[in-house]
């Protein structure tokens, strides 16, 4: 056997003759983090079977990556989860918060069109005293001028 490439699910093991097969099979997979505990003595398998059994163990690992990638995958979700929750309370809050304050404000202009409305109220009254107070004024001052002429015509009279 010549130079030969194993791929299985994207990973890849490269042998460049049968003897070597094992070994690098042993090196590859003690990278990968998995380690075997045979070696080519005491398994009594020719190159199909080394074949098979490179490709089983690329299967095998190519499952363990996909288990670890999707535990991750699961972390990911719940952490997206739980902060797409946090945001959704905090807007929920800001639109409450939001929500009473134009409530007061409302009330506040309410309160201050309410005022107003006195303020006018209060202006008319006074409007209407001055007015009387004025017209008051006029009537005694023609009451005294009308006694004044009174009091110098008898004054004349008497003369």
């Amino acid at each position: 056997m010549k130079k030969q490439i194993f791929t299985r699910n994207g990973l890849r093991i490269t042998v460049e003759n049968e003897r070597k097969t094992f070994s690098v099979l042993k090196a590859y997979m003690k990278s990968w983090g998995l380690d075997i505990k045979t070696s080519r003595r005491n398994t009594n398998i020719g190159h199909e079977g080394m074949e098979q059994l490179i490709q089983s163990l690329l299967d095998e690992y190519a499952n363990y990556k996909i288990e670890i990638f999707n535990e991750r995958l699961e972390e990911i979700k719940k952490e997206f989860n739980k902060k797409t929750e946090e945001i959704r309370l905090e807007e929920a809050e800001n639109r409450e918060k939001l929500l009473s304050t134009i409530l007061e404000s409302e009330e506040l202009i309410a309160k201050l069109k309410n005022s107003v409305k006195e303020k006018e109220i209060e202006n008319m009254k006074i409007e209407k005293m001055y007015r009387k107070m004025k017209m008051g004024c006029i009537g005694i001052s023609v009451i005294c001028s009308t006694v004044w002429l009174a009091i110098f015509l008898q004054y004349l009279y008497s003369m």
